[in-house]
């Protein structure tokens, strides 16, 4: 039983605020004094993470060579054995082939030395098809957690895409697809918008394109930090010659690469200023700010494939499309 009564008890409100003033009473303390950034580059930390591991030998009667090597010279060893390995990422075999170097699976000493100069500098590349980006996100996912870090410092990243469009896109048979299917891209969809407010069967496709690249976009920068830079390369678009073939907006003559590359940007990132697609994605800041940073480094780099070609003219309809596009990104 308490000794006074309840109404004399302090309350929740009175006694945080006593705890309150009496930390306020208390003499400051110092304030602690910042750590500097690290100034080392991406050596020196290779070599100092490198000398936490010590190579024994097998048979210490034996003297070992590798062992002997100051860890400089161990790491050029380890760079002109990967140099020149391909880094294919294989998935059409049954599930994902990891391209993972014989070397790395010689002892744990050498492979903690040898995994950085691999998934910093290795060539990794794999094919696209149809915007479907599950198998290179199945890749990244089964990395060892160590070096997935090491990949967002990678620029030899590739991707290979294959754009199989045709002039009804995903939707334009909507009655013959089954309901499971259009569950699916509703889901799919969802996380920016509902997709059947988007309109007629071309909006729709429009908007899936959209939500895909987007999707995969936010990924690369979320899953990693640091993000992860790919560069992006056009490989068996549909010929002239097919029957599905959908002619760029383009002016006649071009050459194929011009045509290669204006058909991606026009089913890529041009999407993001489609009105069907602004009207209906519905995006926060957050997100917005991120898709802005990484549409604007995919269209720089898209741009430097495109500027080598010596028939460019100085108003082209890449020049404008892609002034337009960046325009656009930088106000969104």
């Amino acid at each position: 039983m308490p000794t006074s009564p309840s109404y004399l008890l302090p309350t929740a409100a009175s006694r945080s605020r006593s705890i309150r003033n009496d930390s306020d009473n208390k003499t400051p303390s110092p304030p602690k004094k910042l750590k500097r950034p690290s100034a080392l580059s991406d050596n020196d930390r290779v070599l100092l993470r490198a000398k936490s591991f010590t190579i024994k030998p097998a048979n210490p009667s034996t003297s070992c060579p590798l062992a002997s090597l100051p860890v400089e010279i161990r790491v050029r060893i380890y760079r002109y054995t990967l140099q020149g390995l391909s880094g294919l990422i294989d998935f059409r075999q049954g599930g994902v082939r990891l391209p993972v170097p014989k070397l790395l699976h010689v002892s744990r000493a050498i492979r903690c030395e040898a995994a950085y100069e691999w998934y910093r500098w290795g060539p990794f590349s794999t094919y696209i098809y149809r915007l479907d980006f599950m198998h290179i996100k199945e890749w990244v996912k089964r990395q060892p957690t160590p070096y997935r870090g090491t990949l967002a410092k990678n620029t030899n990243l590739e991707l290979e895409m294959e754009l199989f469009y045709t002039s009804y896109g995903w939707w334009g048979h909507w009655d013959r697809y089954p309901s499971t299917f259009a569950g699916a891209l509703w889901k799919e969809c969802r996380q920016f918008g509902n997709i059947y407010s988007a309109g007629s069967a071309q909006h729709k496709d429009h908007f899936v394109q959209f939500c895909r690249w987007a999707n995969w976009l936010l990924w690369c920068e979320k899953y990693i930090p640091g993000g992860l830079t790919w560069t992006y390369k056009l490989t068996n678009l549909v010929a002239q010659t097919h029957p599905l073939y959908v002619p760029s907006a383009s002016l006649p003559g071009k050459s194929k690469q011009q045509e290669y590359l204006e058909q991606f940007l026009e089913r890529t990132l041009a999407t993001f200023q489609l009105p069907c697609v602004v009207s209906t994605a519905r995006i926060n800041h957050e997100r917005k700010a991120v898709l802005k940073k990484s549409a604007l480094r995919m269209l720089e780099g898209l741009d430097r494939q495109y500027s080598p070609i010596p028939t460019l003219d100085a108003h082209s309809y890449w020049v404008k499309r892609v002034v337009s596009l960046r325009r656009f990104l930088e106000e969104w």
